[in-house]
């Protein structure tokens, strides 16, 4: 019986808002059993909430170990894991923790449908501080705007299901993603050729291998060859290539950038370093050169999903966490409405910049809410101090201890914060137009770009320990350098944008 979780156990407890439909309702745990795995449920027997509020009393359940767990809710027995195409009401959250984590990982998902609603709350790991996932607008409404907005592809019925459920008149809607149904939504090709077309400049931040350092791959999207090269010779149909400043090499051909693939973020090959390899490697532990490629991969599927490819701009992907998602409206608009209405997966990468993944401590209870359908629940808007910043890049700012006075700083899209002792520093995006620099405190601003060496107006607008400031603020190696002991001179006015 869940009573109690026993010591390094986690707890998920659930909240039925359907209580009328109980006895329609079955839930089911499956797990990667491959991996560890430690807790009350059994991975993949399926239990009817009556069953399940008889054997846990306090409607909870305790983990200790767990791969790839999935828990569905749903409407009807399970028989296995249900598919998202099938005409099962149901929905499901993801979590793991390994026997290396201090946290449970976990995350609500729409990446593969969007049915039965849920929502999550806990408490963030090594802090007080609460979080909550979940919907701000009825399920009806969300599926209703996919069908209004996202359903333009040339068969939008497959991806309208009705389902069937054994309550008497209730046949509720679910949507298949696009990573299942891409003939229901809007193909890629006129946004990736138009990128061809103008030859699109990429600068691709790769992730950093264990002992080893990130590496940023330049290059472009190529346009569309001819059947032969002037000296006659047959050319290779390549639709992206990379180099980094290694000499590695990254390709992916014409056929292996199709909007199936980039809807499902897999599916087909690469050629790294000459050498053709699938799309995501997975079989562990990956070597280096395997990180490389995985992570150069999903930030170019990032860039076509979240639509931050330019035609005309150099398009870093360092600096996704400074632009915001789906703005250019080039990228996948199922994913753009998941977005503007959850806390929700929207596609296969979702979780690398839009906050949907979630560390959550060991020791508070986890709560699993099964939503109705005519209400928005446990939707938690991204805070404006949300610490969204560039992970990587080549320039970085700090400024010394003492200078909390400033507020949190925000840049486009991201934000940073002090640290306790007032300090500040992070990776900046690289911008070639000068870009304010905001600070909430004294709610005044300076200008920068990086351009060359880098370049700052304003710096004279700052105290520093009480008294107008006048030394030097400038980029030294890519370093935006700051003072300790900082705050705004209140004499002092934002500067108007420079001209050049």
């Amino acid at each position: 019986m869940a009573q109690t979780a026993p010591t390094n156990y986690f707890s998920i407890s659930l909240n039925n808002l359907r209580t009328q439909d109980s006895d329609y309702l079955y839930l089911m745990l499956t797990a990667d059993t491959t991996q560890t795995y430690s807790g009350d449920l059994t991975p993949g027997e399926c239990m009817s909430w009556t069953d399940f509020a008889t054997k846990y009393p306090t409607l909870s359940f305790n983990t200790e170990y767990i791969a790839a767990g999935r828990l569905y809710i749903g409407y009807g027995a399970f028989p296995a894991a249900p598919v998202p195409n099938g005409t099962q009401y149901f929905g499901w959250i993801e979590f793991t923790r390994l026997t290396t984590d201090t946290c449970v990982w976990i995350n609500m998902t729409n990446v593969d449908m969007v049915g039965l609603p849920l929502a999550i709350a806990g408490t963030n790991a090594g802090e007080a501080s609460q979080w909550s996932l979940g919907y701000n607008t009825p399920v009806t409404s969300l599926i209703s705007a996919i069908k209004e907005q996202a359903l333009t592809g040339s068969d939008p019925s497959l991806a309208e299901i009705t389902c069937v459920t054994e309550k008497q008149g209730y046949s509720p809607t679910k949507i298949v993603a696009p990573d299942i149904c891409p003939e229901s939504y809007s193909s890629y090709d006129t946004y990736i050729a138009s990128l061809r077309a103008a030859s699109a400049q990429l600068v691709i931040t790769t992730d950093a291998p264990s002992g080893a350092s990130a590496k940023i791959f330049t290059g472009s999207f190529v346009p569309v060859p001819g059947d032969i090269d002037p000296n006659n010779e047959p050319v290779t149909d390549i639709a992206i290539s990379l180099t980094s400043g290694e000499n590695d090499t990254f390709q992916i051909e014409t056929g292996q950038l199709t909007s199936n693939i980039c809807y499902q973020c897999d599916g087909g090959t690469l050629i790294y370093n000459g050498i053709t390899v699938p799309q995501n490697q997975t079989t562990l532990p990956l070597t280096a050169d395997e990180v490389y490629a995985n992570s150069t991969f999903r930030n170019i599927m990032i860039g076509i999903n979240e639509g931050y490819f330019s035609a005309t701009e150099v398009n870093y992907s360092a600096n996704y966490p400074y632009l915001v998602p789906f703005a250019s409206k080039e990228g996948s608009v199922y994913a753009e409405v998941v977005h503007s209405n959850s806390n929700s997966y929207g596609f296969p990468y979702a979780d690398s910049n839009l906050k949907v993944l979630i560390s959550s401590s060991l020791t508070a209870p986890i709560t699993l809410t099964i939503m109705t359908d005519d209400a928005g629940y446990g939707y938690t808007a991204q805070p404006e101090n949300g610490g969204n910043q560039p992970q990587s890049g080549q320039y970085q700012f700090g400024i010394g201890a003492g200078s909390q006075a400033l507020g949190s700083i925000q840049i486009g899209n991201c934000t940073y914060l002090p640290t306790d002792q007032g300090a500040y520093g992070g990776f900046l995006p690289t911008l070639n137009e000068w870009t304010q620099m905001y600070f909430t405190g004294p709610n005044q601003y300076i200008w920068f770009k990086t351009t060359g060496n880098g370049f700052i107006t304003g710096g004279d607008c700052f105290d520093c320990g009480g008294t107008p400031y006048t030394g030097t603020i400038a980029f030294t190696n890519d370093v935006l350098e700051f003072p300790a002991n900082l705050s705004w001179n209140p004499a002092k006015q934002s500067p108007t944008k420079p001209q050049d």
